[in-house]
């Protein structure tokens, strides 16, 4: 029971602290691949374009209440892939998938963005710490996904 109270408050606290970060005015150009609250721009030649690989060429966030797709059925469908496919290590159940509060707009296209998280902490005062090992994005009709490459920051389709 304790280790089901442990978790779902390491939810909730994740969930303020993604939203938090969601809120800011003006992503600043990504430094570190893994954090979830900037997109750093990218270009490429037509030629990259073409290999499925898509660019952050706008970073307005958008609310996640105009979606057509449930943020429980976008999770859903990040986790119908294969682990390799989602470039994760070991189990699904080791990972906490959670959505952010607000979307996402890459290349026109409106996202909801889901991360895969591992808990790497449990803290003295009950809080924990994670750590982003994934970071997915399902358009709002849900019919495109993205995973975004954590060390180089490009988005690329994931089928």
């Amino acid at each position: 029971m304790k280790k089901l109270f442990i978790c779902f408050a390491a939810s909730i606290v994740f969930a303020f602290c993604f939203a938090a970060c969601s809120s800011q005015s003006g992503l600043p150009k990504q430094d570190n691949p893994t954090d979830t609250s900037s997109v750093s721009e990218q270009t490429e030649s037509k030629d990259e374009a073409s290999k499925n690989t898509e660019s952050a060429t706008s970073q307005a966030k958008t609310p996640i209440e105009d979606a057509e797709i449930s943020a429980s059925d976008a999770t859903e469908k990040i986790k119908a892939f294969s682990m390799d496919k989602l470039g994760l290590d070991g189990k699904k159940e080791d990972y906490k998938f959670m959505v952010s509060t607000k979307g996402l707009t890459i290349d026109k296209t409106d996202y909801l963005e889901v991360v895969a998280s591992v808990v790497t902490k449990e803290n003295e005062d009950g809080s924990i710490s994670m750590d982003t090992k994934g970071d997915y994005f399902v358009s709002y009709d849900g019919s495109k996904i993205l995973i975004r490459d954590v060390k180089t920051g490009e988005f690329s389709a994931l089928k």
